[in-house]
């Protein structure tokens, strides 16, 4: 445990999450990644297309467990098909769970299931939004 500086998560859980059905282990799978990196500063770094359900879910990960999550978009150039670039960096320390998100392409229909995760937008800044938990 607590042995690495990241887990990297190519697609994976995508694959073992394509519907909320299989919400527990998706939790199990998040777990693991979560005790294997280093506290203060450890990070999991998801690439993903970010269903509803998957930002969902990482966005209540986060939350249980006070982690910085970021969403980062990623311009496909095509316009085809954005995937995003997630961080969910631990601290042991942290107070209050905050989420960043820096979309290339404006896309806040990709993001629509964060509200009803307890986070409440609190500074936005062109493309640029940073969103905690301290006011819901």
């Amino acid at each position: 445990d607590e042995k690495f500086n990241v887990v990297f998560d190519k697609g994976t859980l995508d694959a073992i999450y394509p519907t909320i059905n299989e919400k527990e282990t998706v939790y199990e799978y998040l777990n693991s990644c979560y005790k294997t990196v280093k506290d203060n500063g450890g990070k999991i770094i998801v690439i993903s297309l970010l269903q509803s359900h998957i930002i969902s879910l990482l966005a209540q990960f986060a939350t249980l467990k006070n982690c910085k999550f970021t969403i980062e978009e990623i311009d496909s150039k095509d316009g085809t098909l954005n995937p995003f670039f997630c961080v969910l960096e631990k601290h042991t320390q942290a107070t209050q769970p905050e989420i960043e998100l820096n979309l290339q392409n404006n896309k806040m229909s990709e993001i629509t299931a964060l509200p009803s995760s307890g986070f409440s937008f609190t500074n936005l800044n062109g493309s640029r939004l940073v969103m905690d938990s301290s006011t819901s």
